[in-house]
């Protein structure tokens, strides 16, 4: 099921081909002509494979993620090769930047596919999750601690056992404590997913607890690759799941603690379909404390749309749709950020130029006006030699962005780019 959002892609990229020449007179003038894009890096296979997370930067400026394929073993994701790997790039004093590979999965109790954006804890090492392998084949959470040499050692703190403890683990985050929490897609005591902590101990080893386990129904189920957990000042945990709910489209939900133990779930928006159906990616906060996600589907063209939750009287939330996609400003949009003026970037997955297979993706900005509204500006067009179908972005405190392609580059594996506005 992990594959449905790529097929949804590909199907709404076929369909865009058909009117080939009409897309192409639309995209004459490129709104982003003004920004200058640049590859990083071209994975070739050996070194990485479709890149399927976000980018992290250090205290020191180097950028580190994963590659859901490459690098060695014979697992397959997707039409990729290879168990995946963690990968840094290093910037030098050129402008160019050196790719260094810190781990390649093998498929066995190590794990294998590596899809989650990793985190650093406050010593410098590395957490993250692979969705398969492991001791059971349910995936792992890992760790990587660097070593004086340069080198760094990864270990296994949890390997999913299928059941009521989770499957196919994506996404971690830390609290202020220390504690790790993440989801599933499949497992819990309803095979609709968890989210789940995991607790150091005083000998090194971590413990797993699940929080809460979806139902699939009016809670939601299945929480999303991309979606994210985002915390809340006072500890709360944010997210979305892509099925449930009550038209069965997906909600956007909270989780908090209880003061007795345990955690209770709230949905703050159950999605209906048009204008919007199926969040694909957790919900972020504005220094306002609204909430912000986006769906890969619906609105007037099926291209999804981006979405706002304000915080109501009476504990309830009023959901706004603030931008629609149309295929030609792009489609499928995941991944959204925040940069300081309060201005909104984000990657379409589709949509833009045709190529690709289809449709090659775009990253755009949203500005905001003051009556309300978002102006949108397309800051990237991808072509398909310079990568396809983007996946996470992030800025640096300049105010540069840099991003990952699942796939297309020079080598077809997919590139990490920057765009210099």
């Amino acid at each position: 099921m992990n594959s449905n959002k790529f097929w949804a892609a590909m199907g709404k990229a076929f369909a865009v081909v058909t009117v080939t020449l009409l897309v192409t007179l639309v995209f004459a003038p490129n709104a982003g002509a003004a920004s200058k894009y640049k590859v990083l890096h071209a994975f070739s296979g050996g070194d990485g494979e479709q890149p399927r997370a976000d980018l992290v930067f250090d205290a020191a400026g180097n950028l580190y993620s994963t590659t859901a394929a490459g690098g060695i073993g014979s697992c397959w994701v997707y039409g990729g090769n290879g168990c995946g790997t963690v990968f840094k790039l290093a910037p030098n004093p050129d402008g160019s930047w050196t790719e260094s590979v810190l781990y390649r999965f093998t498929g066995g109790e190590d794990g294998a596919n590596p899809w989650s954006t990793p985190v650093f804890d406050a010593a410098g090492n590395l957490y993250g999750t692979t969705m398969y392998g492991g001791t059971y084949g349910y995936g792992t959470v890992y760790t990587l601690v660097p070593n004086p040499d340069g080198s760094w050692t990864q270990s296994v703190l949890y390997s999913f056992m299928g059941g009521t403890d989770g499957n196919q683990p994506y996404t971690l985050a830390f609290d202020t404590a220390g504690t790790l929490y993440g989801t599933t897609w499949y497992g819990g005591t309803y095979g609709y997913g968890t989210v789940y902590t995991l607790v150091p101990n005083p000998d090194g080893s971590w413990t797993q607890s699940v929080i809460y386990s979806f139902t699939g129904g009016k809670d939601g189920g299945y929480l999303l690759r991309d979606c994210g957990l985002t915390f809340d000042a006072a500890s709360n945990l944010y997210s979305a799941a892509l099925s449930g709910g009550a038209y069965g489209y997906g909600v956007t939900f909270e989780l908090t603690p209880k003061s007795g133990g345990g955690w209770k779930e709230k949905v703050l928006h159950t999605f209906v379909g048009t204008p919007a159906k199926v969040p694909a990616y957790a919900p972020i906060f504005d220094a306002a404390g609204n909430l912000y996600g986006t769906t890969s589907a619906g609105g007037t063209q099926d291209a999804g749309t981006i979405y706002k939750l304000t915080p109501a009287s009476a504990g309830k939330w009023t959901y706004k749709v603030i931008h629609i996609f149309n295929v030609s400003n792009g489609a499928d949009p995941l991944w959204i950020k925040f940069d300081t003026a309060g201005n909104l970037y984000g990657t379409t997955y589709g949509g833009g130029t045709v190529g690709c297979e289809g449709t090659c993706g775009t990253v755009y900005k949203l500005t905001p006006n003051p009556d309300g509204s978002w102006k949108e500006t397309i800051v990237h067009r991808f072509k398909g030699s310079d990568g396809g179908q983007p996946e996470g972005l992030v800025l640096d405190s300049a105010g540069n962005l840099y991003g990952l392609t699942a796939y297309y580059g020079a080598y077809g594996a997919g590139v990490v780019f920057e765009i210099t506005p």
